[in-house]
């Protein structure tokens, strides 16, 4: 009688077991918006005696505002994929006479940062464990064109155009709260009628090294944090 009935359980138990294991998710496409605050590091630039942003804009950060687009080749155990982005930031101030004193001109710096960055995302809590947190990192190259704008048209400084391009290498640390909770019918519909799997709120920090690996030229590499909003199709 002990045996049938050993059988039974296991026959019973073994779908189970397999109905319980993580399926692997789809590899999926995530589109970010995000805003944050970026302040350069040209005082650390090589020869640098003082730092010309500060003595230009103050000590006060410029607004960026950024895209991101990253696509998955693995969604097992995690989200590895692979990420691009392309941000923009503007700082004015008035230009500085030779005497350090401001001008009845108007200077300002603006800068286009991007990012190809390789993305690991945690997202096992989220989707199998189902709590709505998502951390991430994301490593990779960093390119940083940049220019100078003083009465309306590029600057130039000595014969020289105030303008380049600035290389180098970043990381970013984040988390994500998937909001599917807040409103799981609204999220059901989402992903059948528009193909939208999740949404989050994100914050994150990034840290770029942006002064072509140490070579001789303006650093404009900073550590910032920004802020956003994602959807994961």
């Amino acid at each position: 009688m002990r045996k049938p009935l050993l059988a039974a359980v296991l026959v019973l138990a073994v779908p189970a077991l397999a109905e319980s294991e993580p399926k692997p998710l789809p590899n999926t496409t995530i589109l970010e918006l995000k805003m944050g605050f970026y302040q350069p590091r040209v005082g650390d630039s090589p020869g640098a005696t003082s730092d010309a942003y500060v003595q230009t804009f103050g000590n006060s950060a410029m607004l960026i505002g950024e895209f991101e687009v990253d696509r998955s080749f693995y969604h097992g155990y995690g989200y590895l994929g692979i990420g691009f982005s392309i941000a923009y930031g503007e700082k004015y101030a008035k230009a500085l006479l030779a005497d350090g004193t401001p001008s009845g001109e108007s200077t300002g710096l603006m800068v286009l940062p991007m990012r190809l960055m390789a993305v690991y995302r945690y997202d096992v809590l989220a989707h199998v464990f189902h709590i709505p947190f998502v951390p991430y990192a994301e490593l990779g190259f960093v390119s940083y064109p940049w220019w100078t704008n003083k009465g309306g048209s590029v600057e130039i400084v000595d014969g020289s155009k105030g303008s380049g391009v600035r290389w180098g290498w970043g990381f970013t640390l984040g988390l994500a709260l998937e909001m599917d909770f807040l409103n799981p019918t609204y999220a059901r519909e989402a992903r059948e009628d528009a193909g939208i799997y999740h949404f989050y709120l994100f914050g994150e920090f990034n840290d770029d090294f942006a002064n072509n690996f140490g070579a001789k030229g303006i650093n404009l590499g900073a550590a910032y944090f920004t802020f956003g909003l994602a959807f994961e199709f």
